[in-house]
């Protein structure tokens, strides 16, 4: 067994460490009290101090305390202080301002020739009109956001989404609350494709691999969070995406096929999983990976190559989208 997972499976070095390190973390930057990871320090701290430290204070004999006064003040005093410092981090979130911030952003031309185009807006929490706002200022600045063959606001032969297109919405599911992606956004998203102005007969993948071992509970991602980064904090990504089932909307976590090593579709092998490159990228020593899967509705889809279709066992990549 390793050093990590001994620490990890004994409560007594580990709630210590909690305690340690948001003491350490929290005291250099109190606004990081909010961080999920910090959120689960101090709860394991918490309950540390409850366990080890009120049990030991309670069964001092009133000699011995005497004799020790000085010793049990200083242990008090930290252990006080260090709960209190918690308590007072904790309890003041709800008390921050959280009035939104004006982003002032500047125009900067790019230098490099073919660069991308960064369209933004400011202002929006995302269940508003923001996403509405950036389709419009899109179309002023000559990029529709509707791929049609006809022409109108929005709309046209170089739109970006195609109304029988495969598009996968990339979320971060990894943390909750406010380190996840915003639900509002993914909902103003998901609507705003399927008001395609040709009548949406696409699908919608909301998707991400949550790093199966880590994130806010230390199993992985979840789309279905408890608490989510949203107006309303029990609207989680798998509750938006059951708003609009009827128009061929799921989820998909990748955590569960990362340790499944695949071949792609084209190669005869339908399993979901990730397909690893065998070539060793110099400059970085990485070898890439990536997923392909089966959504619910049965569409296929290598993230490299696009949508399979199985009738010419051939990928169409122009149909496959990524948000």
């Amino acid at each position: 067994m390793s050093p990590l997972r001994r620490v990890r499976d004994n409560f007594f070095l580990f709630g210590l460490g909690c305690l340690i390190w948001y003491v350490i973390r929290t005291g250099l930057k109190p606004s990081r009290a909010v961080y999920p990871c910090q959120q689960a320090a101090v709860f394991n701290a918490n309950l540390w101090t409850m366990t080890y430290l009120s049990p030991v204070l309670a069964v001092i004999p009133v000699d011995r305390f005497r004799e020790r006064w000085k010793t049990v003040l200083v242990v008090l005093l930290i252990g006080g202080g260090a709960y209190g410092y918690m308590r007072l981090n904790d309890g003041g979130i709800g008390e921050q301002d959280l009035t939104p911030v004006k982003l002032n952003i500047e125009p900067v031309e790019a230098t490099e020739p073919n660069p991308s185009v960064i369209y933004a807006v400011t202002g929006t929490n995302g269940n508003d009109d923001g996403v509405e706002r950036l389709i419009r200022l899109m179309d002023e600045e000559g990029q529709p956001f509707y791929q049609s063959a006809e022409e109108d606001a929005a709309q046209g032969p170089l739109g970006f989404i195609g109304n029988n297109d495969v598009v996968i919405i990339k979320v971060n599911s990894q943390w909750d609350e406010r380190g996840g992606t915003n639900t509002d956004l993914v909902k103003s998203i998901i609507k705003a494709i399927i008001d395609h102005p040709d009548g949406w007969k696409g699908e919608i993948v909301v998707a991400d691999n949550g790093q199966a071992q880590y994130g806010g509970a230390g199993r992985g991602g979840s789309l279905d969070w408890g608490v989510s980064n949203a107006q309303d904090q029990t609207q989680s990504i798998q509750d938006v995406v059951d708003m609009y089932a009827d128009y061929r909307v799921s989820t998909y976590l990748w955590d569960t096929i990362t340790s499944n090593v695949v071949q792609e579709f084209a190669e005869g092998d339908d399993e979901d999983g990730y397909v690893v490159q065998t070539n060793i990228i110099p400059s970085t020593g990485t070898v890439v990976s990536y997923p392909k899967f089966t959504t619910p509705f049965g569409t296929q889809i290598s993230f490299k190559y696009g949508v399979y279709k199985p009738e010419i066992e051939d990928y169409d990549v122009d149909r496959l989208k990524i948000i």
